[in-house]
C-alpha cells in the first residue's frame, strides 16, 4: 500500500518497535529531512528542519527517540 503521494522522494523507512509509526527521509521540502507518520499514512510530522541533509532514521529500542545521520558544516 502506498502511504505517501507527492512529487518528491520518500526513502529509508524505519518502523517503530511497536509497529505503530514509520520514520523516513524525504526531500519534499527542498533537502533531505526526517519525517514520521502513523503506519496507515496519517499524522505526518516533519522532525527536522535544517538546510543540511538528514537521513537514515533509526528508532531507539523503546520507541521514544529517533537517531539519524546529518550533513552539518561539511561533516558527516
Amino acid at each position: 500500500i502506498r502511504l505517501t503521494d507527492n512529487e518528491s522522494t520518500d526513502w529509508g523507512p524505519a518502523w517503530s518497535p511497536d509497529g505503530e509509526r514509520i520514520a523516513f527521509q524525504s526531500d519534499r521540502d527542498g533537502n533531505w529531512d526526517i519525517y514520521v507518520m502513523d503506519a496507515d499514512g496519517n499524522n505526518l510530522a516533519r522532525l527536522t528542519n535544517h538546510v543540511s541533509d538528514n537521513w537514515n532514521p533509526t528508532w531507539s529500542p523503546d520507541g521514544e527517540q529517533i537517531t539519524f545521520s546529518s550533513y552539518l558544516s561539511g561533516n558527516y
